[in-house]
């Protein structure tokens, strides 16, 4: 049975390695061992029979306005999910997404933004965040591939401009 639950101290170790492993190399397990102290993180795992075979984490990111100043709007932004290679394609991943955007909209976050595939999160609700939404992000990446979703309707509505993420996704 798959259990997703918070992301504790003694498991930083197995996420370590999985996200390393899912990703085929360190840079990602890096990035989550930077950024899963940052203040409003949801990092969840997921578990099955005591073995974590799943990750994900949210942080906060800032829409910034075309005269690049903070939007009092609170967004999260998806980065990295993970799922051990022999465990991929088994619906582990759509869970840590599902359970973690939930806990995301409890927190107050009115929408999530990542960076991934398009073919993918558009059945969570993702939709390409330039055309869709007016959103864009600092990476160079096709607008396909820098997606947002609202947790709350009309939550982008009257807003637009560039989503920062914290420094510390940096070098990634």
């Amino acid at each position: 049975m798959l259990v997703i639950r918070p992301e504790t101290q003694q498991d930083y170790a197995a996420v370590y390695d999985l996200v390393a492993a899912a990703f085929g190399k360190p840079d990602e397990a890096e990035l989550v061992n930077r950024i899963r102290p940052l203040s409003g993180a949801i990092s969840l795992v997921a578990e099955e029979q005591a073995i974590i075979v799943g990750h994900i984490l949210f942080t906060p990111v800032v829409l910034k306005d075309e005269n690049n100043l903070p939007l009092d709007i609170k967004i999260a932004g998806l980065a990295p999910v993970a799922v051990l290679p022999g465990k991929q394609k088994s619906g582990i991943g759509g869970q840590l997404i599902e359970r973690g955007l939930e806990l995301c909209e409890s927190a107050g976050f009115v929408g999530c933004v990542l960076l991934g595939h398009p073919e993918y999160y558009p059945r969570f609700g993702f939709q390409p965040s330039l055309s869709t939404f007016g959103i864009t992000s600092t990476y160079d990446v096709p607008d396909p591939v820098f997606m947002a979703k609202e947790l709350v309707p009309g939550a982008f509505g009257d807003v637009s401009g560039t989503i920062h993420y914290n420094p510390l996704f940096n070098g990634i």
